[in-house]
């Protein structure tokens, strides 16, 4: 995986300097996916704890550029909403979101990515609710 990460950055960082040459201090951020294939199905497996440790390492690295970055959370391998669905979403958009991402996509994807699920869509958006809400906190005033 340290390996994958590199090589994303690298390719990001190679976009980053292109796209500065071609117009100097034009706004620009990094991000790359990293797809976990299941070897089975031969998809990408959206629902691995994988996919959300190489994006939380690729943030801690555009943060240390000061660049925004970007992951995917809110998806699901299930094939139905269930239980599956609601662990997966909710582990990576609480993972993700804890990290400091910027941008955060896919949530509603479905099946290995194969479909985007209205149910799905709402479940997801609850759950960035509630970890928008985990987020912020509380203080305590003495």
């Amino acid at each position: 995986m340290a390996g994958a990460v590199a090589q994303g950055i690298a390719e990001s960082m190679f976009c980053v300097a292109t796209a500065q040459l071609y117009r100097p201090g034009c706004p620009v951020g990094i991000g790359c996916s990293f797809g976990i294939m299941d070897m089975a199905q031969a998809l990408m497996s959206i629902g691995s704890p994988e996919m959300s440790l190489a994006s939380i390492a690729q943030a801690e690295v555009a943060q240390s550029l000061s660049l925004p970055t970007w992951g995917l959370a809110g998806a699901t391998d299930s094939k139905c909403l269930d239980a599956q669905a609601g662990a997966e979403a909710t582990y990576h958009i609480l993972a993700q979101g804890l990290s400091g991402l910027n941008l955060i996509h896919d949530v509603g994807y479905m099946d290995m990515s194969m479909v985007c699920a209205v149910e799905q869509l709402v479940t997801g958006n609850d759950i960035i609710g509630m970890v928008k809400r985990f987020l912020k906190g509380f203080s305590v005033i003495g």
